[in-house]
């Protein structure tokens, strides 16, 4: 599954806010942290990496905007993980929220690339 979602914040949010806000959303979706959390200032914001054994959780902030990106090869409830980041990001509105099929269990049919 691949969960997209890009809003407005509340208010513009600090590194340690959004360390606390990973930590709490790796466990309320059950994905398992395997490398340490990565988070650099860049561009008026802050980008979020956390490398989980199911893939990887993505968070760019820019001043009072907000894009979220949870990757994952096992299925995870996507509307949990929709309303956790709402209410913890405090999120004001939503300008896109996708859920893609990813991974093998989704019959999703492999092609070869031309060489």
């Amino acid at each position: 599954m691949h969960l997209v979602l890009d809003g407005r914040l509340e208010q513009i949010i600090n590194r340690a806010t959004l360390e606390d806000i990973i930590a709490r959303l790796v466990l309320e979706i059950r994905m398992t942290p395997i490398a340490p959390l990565s988070i650099v200032t860049a561009f008026d914001g802050l980008t979020l990496v956390q490398i989980v054994g199911e893939s990887h959780i993505v968070v760019h902030t820019v001043q009072d905007f907000v894009h979220i990106d949870i990757f994952s090869c096992r299925p995870f409830d996507a509307e949990k993980a929709k309303s956790f980041c709402l209410e913890a990001f405090k999120i004001t509105s939503i300008c896109n929220y996708q859920v893609l099929p990813r991974g093998f269990g989704n019959n999703i049919t492999l092609q070869s690339v031309p060489t």
